[in-house]
């Protein structure tokens, strides 16, 4: 044991060090509007030659050879700071192609009703435009919102408007999935400090087991119950050492690699 001693003080000066950093990062707190366009569904596609038989009305108007597409927008708070209404300083919008017009759209799904989620009327001046409201969005609060729209089916989605420490609501993409400083530290430091808690528990592990070889092989230095109190304690300890780091490890990955809550998943 004596051989493992001096390992001993700098894996625990590490591991204290590493742990403190991890939780500072994520005592830091932020606000991190994302959204997250889904999968579109073409219901009228105007480009085939050959007429369709379904024929498409918008109040009583046909709608003729217009392509018709649906899609759905998923709009939520990742980050662990609350975004309330006072905090937005520009009224959010989901906005097509301004050659587009929306002809209906609806809440597929809401994470919490305490979160007063709501879609507006689109305007007759901007029917490309969806504004949608809330009075609180914690983390993971958010909805699912289905937009049937006319004509372009390629249509350029986002969300416009301003948020305080915020700015514009961004798209989810392998750039906010890897950028920034803030997350990119809290996954340096969850991993650290994972990698460095699991390796203080795996150790303590193996060191108590030479312990208590020679605990057994000198059964005067200390009686049976002294010997299942020593395992029980240390071995206790170093799993939850294991354990800890794990937890703090996995964390790390989800604040590297967000996604749509399942909140406000839909599958329609």
């Amino acid at each position: 044991m004596r051989r493992f001693l001096p390992y001993i003080g700098p894996l625990i000066g590490l591991t204290g060090i590493s742990l403190g950093l991890y939780f500072h990062a994520v005592s830091v707190q932020e606000r991190q509007p994302l959204f997250y366009i889904g999968p579109r569904a073409t219901i009228v596609d105007g480009s085939v030659a050959v007429p369709s038989q379904l024929q498409v009305l918008y109040r009583g108007r046909p709608l003729g050879a217009t392509n018709v597409v649906a899609v759905v927008i998923y709009f939520w708070n990742d980050g662990r700071m609350p975004i309330r209404t006072a905090d937005v300083l520009e009224p959010i919008s989901i906005q097509l192609d301004r050659s587009c017009e929306i002809l209906e759209s609806r809440l597929l799904k809401v994470s919490r009703e305490v979160t007063r989620f709501e879609k507006k009327e689109v305007s007759e001046t901007a029917k490309y435009a969806l504004p949608i409201s809330f009075d609180i969005l914690e983390k993971g609060d958010g909805a699912a919102i289905q937009i049937i729209y006319a004509r372009k089916s390629d249509a350029l989605v986002s969300l416009t408007g301003t948020i305080v420490g915020a700015g514009t609501p961004r798209m989810l993409s392998k750039e906010v999935q890897s950028g920034g400083e803030t997350r990119r530290n809290k996954f340096r430091g969850g991993l650290i400090a994972g990698g460095s808690s699991i390796g203080m528990g795996v150790l303590t592990i193996v060191l108590s087991l030479f312990r208590l070889r020679r605990l057994d092989r000198n059964p005067n230095i200390a009686s049976i119950s002294e010997r299942r109190g020593f395992m029980f304690g240390i071995i206790g300890g170093a799993i939850v050492y294991i354990l800890l780091g794990l937890y703090i490890a996995h964390d790390a990955y989800q604040t590297y690699s967000p996604g749509v809550p399942l909140s406000i998943w839909s599958s329609s």
